[in-house]
């Protein structure tokens, strides 16, 4: 195959690049709506859940800190790098500026990227301890479901829905150290 052949050339790497955005942007919409119903659902129960009080609040902090993190990801890929890539083209003069300020408006993306990269790096961190601190709430409360004046009662919907995404968290959790491991594998056989 030539390399005008190649799926990525040519008529198809519009529609390649198309398909990639708008699967990144309904992947973008599925997790937000995941987060903003997570932080729905604790607001929600907020004082209905006796049994374990920090229940609601294990949703209401997961959701907002992973819908945080999703825009952070967003302005960074979908702003930031287009911004510095382009001002690093051989046409970075094209808007008037002179080299200087061409240099300075490159430093402070440069800058604004790094601090982003530093925050999505301790909210990464403190998400996966949330998880742990949040499955101890979950995992180790026998809640009750049908007398609400009960002290171990705990509304269904917010403690089965906290206890299947720490669930789901924890598969994914595993799945990429499993991934982290298998491309170190791979990478330390190619040298």
């Amino acid at each position: 195959m030539s390399g005008s052949d190649s799926p990525s050339s040519g008529c198809c790497s519009g529609i390649n690049t198309q398909r990639k955005q708008y699967g990144i942007t309904c992947t973008f919409a599925v997790f937000a709506a995941l987060n903003g119903i997570m932080m729905y659902m604790g607001i929600q129960a907020i004082h209905i859940c006796p049994a374990e009080r920090m229940v609601p609040n294990y949703l209401i902090v997961a959701g907002s800190l992973s819908l945080s993190l999703l825009l952070v990801r967003l302005v960074v890929s979908h702003l930031l790098i287009p911004y510095l890539e382009q001002s690093q083209s051989p046409l970075m003069d094209q808007d008037g500026l002179e080299a200087s300020q061409v240099r300075e408006k490159a430093l402070v993306g440069t800058w604004f990227l790094s601090v982003l990269t530093i925050y999505d790096s301790f909210a990464s961190v403190f998400s996966t301890i949330w998880l742990v601190v949040g499955s101890i709430y979950v995992y180790g409360v026998s809640p009750d479901f049908q007398h609400r004046d009960s002290p171990k009662y705990c509304d269904y919907n917010a403690y089965m829905f906290a206890f299947v995404v720490i669930t789901i968290g924890y598969i994914s959790l595993g799945l990429s150290i499993l991934a982290a491991l298998f491309a170190c594998v791979c990478r330390s056989n190619r040298e």
